[in-house]
């Protein structure tokens, strides 16, 4: 795999992770009440319903590595995103 391939596979899980907190969120459902294996079956149920959208392939195609990275970086955004909000002003 050349690095151009990497990044582009980065930049697909970075699009799949926004692509799942922007379909929960138009379902108004908050995205940091769900952990990462409720995230993996939200975007499980997106590629079966779009499977044209760039989440979609890139979840056809991801090794469990890069499935893992996704549960970590789910998990990451939750966490910061939670410590940012509890922050007082």
């Amino acid at each position: 795999m050349t690095q151009r391939q990497a990044m582009s596979a980065i930049e697909m899980r970075h699009i799949a992770l926004s692509a799942v907190r922007g379909f929960m969120r138009s379902h108004m459902l908050d995205p940091l009440k769900f952990p990462a294996h409720e995230a993996h079956e939200v975007l499980d149920d997106m590629a079966r319903l779009q499977p044209d959208l760039i989440a979609s392939r890139w979840y056809r195609s991801a090794s469990s590595a890069q499935l893992s990275r996704f549960y970590q970086e789910w998990e990451a955004w939750r966490q910061e995103t939670q410590r940012m909000l509890s922050r007082p002003s």
